[in-house]
């Protein structure tokens, strides 16, 4: 397993669930660390305020007023 990518915390915002559970056991498979999936933009703003991620997968369409673009 590479080392750059051990401890790396990912997000995924998407709002269809079998994508987010694919990503994310694929994900997980190559060694990251992903945190629950999220919805909508609102909710993934207000976990990054408290959260530390280093990277962030978002769908562009999401749920609510704030999409992924």
């Amino acid at each position: 397993m590479n080392n750059s990518i051990i401890n790396k915390k990912l997000l995924i915002v998407e709002k269809t669930p079998f994508l987010s559970i694919h990503l994310k056991q694929n994900l997980e498979v190559k060694g990251y660390s992903v945190f629950d999936n999220i919805k909508s933009g609102k909710q993934a703003i207000a976990f990054s305020e408290k959260n530390a991620i280093d990277l962030l997968i978002i769908d562009v369409e999401l749920e609510g007023d704030i999409d992924g673009i």
